[in-house]
């Protein structure tokens, strides 16, 4: 016979021992711990669906209060769970569940905060999630270091390449990108990547610095810069941040991790990086780094015939700060196409690129190598006297005419009767 103390338990004791039967909250929360357990495993119950919101908010829950290697597993899960349905990210979007995976981004293994990372950087890769994050409270800092990693630690380039992807997916969105760049040392950290040497890493924080505002924008029109000192784009702290020596970091070195992938990259990473060298075209350092490496011209033309409105308007813009530099000026007219390049963008580019394209060939055409050159070249002479004579755009017409003119006044004789008498009948309102 077994005793189990019943009779010589008091009331009192019976009451405290007394166990109740489970509440609709406690039974709910078995039941989604159960459905995320089969949803893992591979298992639907066939009688009942599974939660998801429930579910997903408890595992939201593991990242905030269970141990390090708890939340390492838990991140890893929901990285799995969203990168092979949309459906389960939806569920991550709130600013609760946001939070508590920025972080995860701070505290735990190296390990649980990169799949931390990468989970943010998977849920910023939809547009929707990525607007509004760089308002989440400590997500940008906390991603920042992650950036920073030492060298020597296990998972070091891991971490920087899921802190760039980060920024890069968030940077596409305008508020994003302005809030990346007043973060405290965020273009260093990036410029840091550049230098690295790590093609991965490099692009990334490359596509990042692309759209974040480190200078001022393009303009569409306005007057012919002849000289350095009339160039559209000033030097500002954000550039001077990108290229500077830091305590933390040495960046002097990022400009020529920039020509690294405007030279070797695939064709969407030399655009982007020919966008952040436009932005930097205000440092005079970089800039001459530009005009003393071997290839970059050619590079910067073949870019000007791409159809991508960046690759022109960045390759043109470029070409036109180069040109402000008068001893470049034949060696850039010199570049196979060049002349011609330069003339197509200014027949059918943006106004951005028509603008650049136009002053740059303006300056190139006051070296008399570069005249020899277009007056040889029918089919660029062609398409300027048709621009002079047709143009909508005044700027453009402007310039053709101020171009073909000096062909004319430069070479003279025969060669330039040709076109002559059509540039003197050239009338400019």
């Amino acid at each position: 016979m077994v005793w189990d103390g019943e009779e010589e338990m008091g009331p009192q004791k019976r009451e405290i021992l007394k166990v109740e039967p489970p509440s609709a909250l406690v039974a709910e929360a078995h039941a989604s711990s159960n459905n995320m357990l089969c949803t893992l495993a591979g298992y639907m119950p066939p009688t009942q669906r599974p939660a998801f919101a429930d579910t997903m908010a408890a595992m939201v829950d593991l990242l905030r209060y269970s141990s390090p290697l708890s939340r390492e597993h838990a991140a890893l899960a929901l990285l799995n769970l969203c990168t092979g349905e949309h459906r389960f990210s939806k569920h991550l979007k709130g600013e609760r569940a946001l939070s508590i995976i920025a972080v995860a981004m701070k505290e735990g293994t190296l390990q649980g905060r990169i799949n931390a990372c990468s989970l943010l950087a998977c849920l910023s890769s939809d547009v929707e999630h990525g607007t509004g994050f760089g308002r989440v409270e400590g997500l940008l800092e906390w991603t920042i270091l992650m950036g920073e990693e030492g060298e020597g630690e296990d998972g070091v380039m891991a971490a920087r390449e899921v802190a760039g992807l980060l920024l890069s997916n968030m940077a596409a969105d305008k508020e994003n990108a302005q809030l990346i760049a007043d973060t405290h040392r965020a273009v260093s950290m990036l410029a840091n990547c550049v230098v690295e040497g790590n093609v991965v890493v490099g692009t990334l924080a490359c596509r990042a610095l692309c759209n974040m505002p480190l200078s001022e924008n393009l303009p569409e029109s306005g007057n012919v810069a002849h000289v350095r000192s009339q160039w559209f784009i000033t030097s500002t702290y954000l550039t001077q941040e990108f290229m500077g020596d830091h305590d933390f970091c040495d960046t002097r070195d990022a400009p020529k991790g920039l020509l690294d992938i405007l030279m070797l990259g695939r064709p969407q990473c030399q655009i982007e990086a020919a966008g952040v060298l436009c932005k930097l075209s205000g440092e005079p350092a970089a800039m001459q780094l530009l005009c003393e490496t071997p290839g970059t011209f050619q590079v910067l033309v073949d870019m000007l015939g791409l159809s991508s409105h960046m690759a022109s308007e960045s390759a043109s813009a470029l070409c036109y700060r180069i040109s402000l530099e008068r001893q470049y000026r034949p060696e850039l007219g010199g570049v196979a196409r060049c002349l011609e390049e330069l003339a197509n963008v200014m027949d059918t580019g943006t106004l951005i690129a028509q603008h650049m394209a136009a002053g740059c060939l303006l300056n190139l055409i006051d070296s008399p190598d570069n005249q020899a050159r277009l007056i040889e070249a029918h089919n660029v002479l062609n398409i300027l006297l048709r621009l002079g004579e047709e143009a909508v755009n005044q700027m453009v017409k402007r310039c053709a005419v101020g171009v073909l003119r000096q062909v004319v006044d430069g070479v003279g004789g025969f060669k330039a009767m040709r076109i002559k008498r059509r540039v003197e009948g050239l009338q400019l309102r």
